[in-house]
């Protein structure tokens, strides 16, 4: 199952059953979402709330608060839920106290003199929690590259070092729990040192505007991208051509997806938008912007679409 995030709300979609089920009844815009292994989902939705419910009832209930800033996404660990902001910031959600937690004063290191925003304030994009560290976490900065915690939010540091710092989402793996990869505004970065480190890898990439990222959960070989070949600077001029590639040597080389998706798409493949299942790991799910779902059974070498005229996309998880 994969839970999309639209314009319009919050939506389930069971491949077993080809079929779409509303999550809750008042969403509004839904930018970020995240599951958790026993079917739970949180999403930030319209006014920046953040909700959580259950795949298997469609009543939802809101998480705010503690929650200082304007929520901008969400992710999991296990059991534990993090959101991130703007201004940037990360937040813990305490169950026992239910209500959410600072982790630090991110925007008082001094690394954050380096951040920049295109739009206003420093955001916090994307997260990525650490596979087999319980509290530690990898947090995109929109623009600022990332920033880590091992100890669950009491320092941080800046591992942005040899990484473009135009990173659009940060991700992880548990088959290779030490690797970090980015998908930023200069092509694909990995890091084999938990972030101490990054390798520039974009032989074959085509494109080099990269928006999403997502790595097999068994078989860390397997990476998608989605990405353009121009950023939005130049959409008007030159149009999107959004595409998605696929790496089998952890991104030592790529090739562009052909097989049963466009070889250049109108609409974003934007961060958030392409996933590995957790329990069915060969099946892999891709959304466009303009409301059009595609799934592979084969660990993204080929393509069906699934479902279409959905509202307008913004994110997805699956489970």
């Amino acid at each position: 199952m994969i839970i999309i995030g639209t314009d319009d709300g919050l939506f389930a979609w069971r491949p077993e059953e080809a079929t779409l089920m509303r999550l809750g009844t008042d969403c509004g815009r839904v930018t970020s979402v995240a599951v958790t292994g026993t079917g739970r989902f949180f999403a930030v939705c319209g006014n920046a709330r953040v909700i959580a419910g259950d795949v298997n009832s469609a009543e939802v209930a809101e998480l705010n608060d503690g929650l200082e800033g304007v929520a901008r996404c969400v992710a999991t660990q296990g059991d534990g839920v993090y959101v991130g902001t703007v201004p940037a910031a990360v937040y813990r959600y305490d169950t026992a106290f239910k209500r959410w937690e600072s982790l630090g004063d991110l925007r008082g290191m001094p690394f954050a003199a380096n951040w920049t925003s295109h739009t206003g304030d420093p955001v916090v994009r994307t997260l990525a929690p650490h596979p087999n560290i319980p509290g530690a976490l990898y947090a995109d900065i929109h623009v600022g590259g990332i920033v880590r915690t091992l100890d669950g939010g009491l320092t941080w540091e800046s591992i942005s070092a040899g990484l473009d710092p135009d990173v659009h989402q940060v991700t992880t793996t548990p088959a290779r729990p030490d690797n970090v990869y980015a998908a930023t505004a200069d092509g694909f970065y990995r890091s084999r040192t938990e972030g101490d480190r990054w390798d520039r890898m974009n032989e074959g990439l085509e494109n080099l505007y990269c928006r999403a990222v997502t790595v097999h959960p068994t078989c860390p070989e397997v990476i998608l991208l989605g990405c353009a070949p121009v950023s939005p600077a130049e959409w008007d001029e030159q149009n999107k051509r959004f595409a998605v590639f696929r790496s089998d040597d952890s991104g030592k080389t790529w090739r562009r997806v052909i097989h049963g998706l466009p070889a250049e798409m109108p609409a974003e493949v934007d961060s958030f938008f392409i996933a590995f299942s957790v329990h069915f790991p060969d099946r892999a799910f891709c959304a466009r912007r303009d409301g059009i779902l595609y799934q592979s059974l084969d660990m993204g070498m080929t393509w069906d679409e699934v479902a279409n005229g959905l509202p307008r996309i913004n994110a997805l998880a699956a489970m």
